[in-house]
């Protein structure tokens, strides 16, 4: 060659420039806060925001909080050495169709930006860093979890709704899940058990029920944890900057229920929030027992307005540094030498004494505690009474009599033969709060009101009166196992009705159910429907958990049951049964567990239950033991059924090849 020259027709070359140009006057270019260099002839590696590798290749594009308006042209994934893409806080419209283009990009921040889908994001392969906060997303696609890349997650501030997926274990490489401030509801699935690399999982201010899942034990490299239903309002911390802070009944539902997990095996864990929850029982002995650093770095721990009770263990001593708030629990005392730990609370212990951790019982102060000089706690005024450490307030009896909610509870305990129930701890004490009456729950209000009766099995007899609809804030009742006749004439006062349990005890008719339309999970397994399906159900359009087993229906599941939209748990065993297996049961979306075993179903299994694509358990078991010929034909593939554990079929005529 005498002479080198440039390629004409090499499209490579000017690529990353040509890219860049698209993006700015497709963004308004223009109008941004700085588009120094751009457009210009001067190197793109000098141009506001780009950066480059030693080969002039975009490897990063910065233009947060700049001003740009339009959509982002998908081009931008061609940049083909690109690893970090920033636009959080400008007025764009950006689309994922194309990212799997951008093979080496890992880092992408796309919050406040009005993002109202993340459609697409499951061909990022190589993503170890999303950040989607203060967005519009509602729900988290599926696809989500095919990027097993991720290390960090930010999703917190959206309006994200439903459950958390059991397919959440995919992620196993995740270090920090930021599911903060959305609309999260359900049990948190045992399934997050396998994030086995976590550090912070943020997860306040949503709606979740059920309990803790044990699996959340095992997660020992796990240093935040973040359920509190309430607070952290500010900031974006997983744990928020509201921490000991009661926040009132915001959130719809009870929250978190049952026991608080000892957390004894998480040895790196320093900051556990649980606040605004309706744990109960006491706390354990062995209370983060393997936190390995107890003396040098400070433990924060949030249990505020929970229905703890007991004594707070001494065990607790073993920590040097700890700020662990308790308020408006149930609690009965302090251990021996809690309130010599001069340095917990930052020092608050060693100037306000035991004051420092709660206020005794008959006193109070806003945050259950004195944390200064100006919130001392204070003696309850004359008339008024708070009956455990740490309250926030003190109770006036006669707002309690005003709402006859003790009145009602003595007119249950007449009618239903009290004095020969199993169990009937202060019931009648006029000198004992109603929330310590034996099966009795309360809101956590400044004044008491119940949330809950639960008298299964407790040798309960008579007509149940229908004053028990009157209590205001009743969420839940469980009288199940005893005989009593119950009717739901007037069950349309309890709006706040979400729970129902009135299995074996000889129903005949759930009419006038329809009025609590408004009901979350129904127990009515093993009563007497005479032959005829109790169609008030088909009413129940919020109904979560239908529990119908061991009644005679009349042989059949009505496709009316299809517009139960929500249902998440179904079952139907010794129902006797005596049909197809229903189509319309393929169209529930939410199902996660079926379970219609022992009935005498027939026919095959319709190809529609491919379209559960939630679901976890089904059972259809044991279809021919009543004289029915079972299921027949092949056995499907349930290929699409990924989130699927348990699948029993035996007892049946299945024939064929296992697919």
């Amino acid at each position: 060659s005498i002479e080198c020259g440039a390629i004409a027709d090499d499209p490579n070359v000017g690529g990353d420039q040509k890219i860049l140009e698209s993006i700015y006057y497709a963004a308004s270019g223009a109008q941004w806060n700085d588009n120094d260099g751009w457009t210009t002839d001067a190197d793109v590696c000098s141009w506001y925001g780009v950066s480059c590798d030693g080969n002039s290749n975009v490897i990063s594009l910065d233009l947060s909080d700049n001003n740009l308006e339009g959509s982002i042209p998908s081009d931008i994934f061609k940049l083909s050495s690109l690893t970090e893409l920033d636009l959080q806080s400008n007025d764009i419209t950006f689309s994922f169709a194309g990212i799997e283009n951008a093979a080496k990009l890992s880092t992408l921040y796309l919050s406040q930006t009005g993002l109202d889908s993340i459609e697409g994001i499951g061909m990022a392969r190589s993503l170890k860093v999303f950040h989607s906060t203060n967005n519009k997303l509602s729900t988290i696609p599926y696809e989500l979890y095919d990027v097993t890349s991720l290390e960090k997650l930010y999703l917190n501030y959206n309006n994200i709704g439903g459950r958390i997926s059991g397919s959440i274990k995919k992620l196993y490489n995740l270090q920090e899940l930021y599911l903060m401030h959305n609309q999260l509801t359900g049990q948190i699935p045992a399934s997050i058990g396998g994030l086995n690399n976590i550090r912070v999982l943020g997860l306040t201010e949503n709606n979740f029920d059920g309990t803790l899942p044990v699996e959340l034990e095992g997660l020992r490299t796990m240093e935040v944890l973040a359920i509190q239903r309430e607070g952290g309002t500010e900031g974006q911390s997983a744990g928020g900057s509201n921490v000991g802070t009661s926040f009132g009944s915001g959130k719809s539902g009870k929250g978190i229920a049952g026991p608080l997990l000892s957390f004894k095996d998480m040895p790196n864990l320093r900051e556990l929030y649980l606040g605004s929850n309706s744990l109960t029982g006491t706390i354990p002995y062995d209370f983060l027992d393997g936190v390995e650093d107890k003396d040098s770095r400070q433990i924060i721990v949030d249990i505020v307005s929970n229905q703890l009770e007991g004594r707070v263990p001494s065990s607790l001593t073993q920590f040097d540094d700890l700020s662990i708030y308790l308020a408006d629990n149930n609690f009965e005392g302090l251990s021996d030498g809690l309130c010599n730990k001069a340095d917990w609370f930052r020092g608050a212990i060693g100037s306000y004494g035991c004051d420092g951790i709660m206020c005794p019982p008959n006193s109070f102060a806003p945050h259950g505690r004195q944390s200064s000089s100006d919130t001392a706690c204070t003696q309850c005024p004359s008339g008024t009474n708070a009956p455990f450490y740490g309250s926030f307030e003190c109770i006036d009896d006669l707002a309690i009599d005003s709402l006859k909610e003790r009145d009602v509870l003595k007119a249950i305990y007449n009618a239903l033969r009290g004095p020969q129930w199993t169990l009937s701890t202060n019931w009648l004490s006029d000198d004992v709060s109603l929330c310590q009456w034996h099966g009795v729950e309360c809101v956590s209000e400044g004044t008491e009101s119940v949330r809950g009766i639960r008298l299964p099995q407790n040798n309960l007899e008579g007509d149940v009166p229908s004053v028990i609809f009157e209590l205001a804030n009743i969420e839940e009742i469980n009288l199940a196992g005893n005989e009593v006749v119950f009717s739901f004439e007037g069950i349309g006062q309890a709006s706040s009705l979400q729970y129902l349990n009135v299995d074996n005890i000889g129903l005949k008719t759930l009419s006038g159910l329809e009025n609590a339309p408004q009901l979350k999970l129904l127990h009515v397994v093993g009563n007497d429907f005479g032959g005829i399906f109790p169609e008030a159900i088909y009413s129940l359009k919020n109904l979560e958990v239908l529990y119908l087993s061991q009644n005679d229906i009349g042989g059949r599941l009505h496709s009316s049951m299809a517009t139960l939209t929500n249902l998440v748990y179904l079952q139907c065993y010794e129902c006797g049964l005596d049909q197809n297996i229903p189509t319309w049961l393929g169209g529930l979306p939410s199902l996660e567990y079926l379970r219609l075993d022992q009935n005498s179903l027939h026919g095959t299994i319709p190809v529609e239950l491919e379209g559960l694509t939630r679901i976890q358990h089904i059972d259809l078991s044991d279809q021919i033991s009543r004289g029915g010929p079972g299921l027949t034909g092949n056995l499907p593939r349930f290929a699409n059924l990924l989130d699927m554990t348990e699948l029993y079929l035996y007892k049946n005529n299945l024939s064929g090849d296992i697919p």
